[in-house]
């Protein structure tokens, strides 16, 4: 695997994490 392609993956987790946070914090102020 090559190290673009780990951190593409990683910057994806991220993202979802970040989705899933919001969504959440959202979910909470509603």
């Amino acid at each position: 695997m090559t190290k673009v392609g780990f951190l593409r993956l990683s910057y994806e987790k991220q993202d979802t994490l970040l989705k899933l946070l919001i969504l959440s914090m959202a979910a909470v102020l509603c």
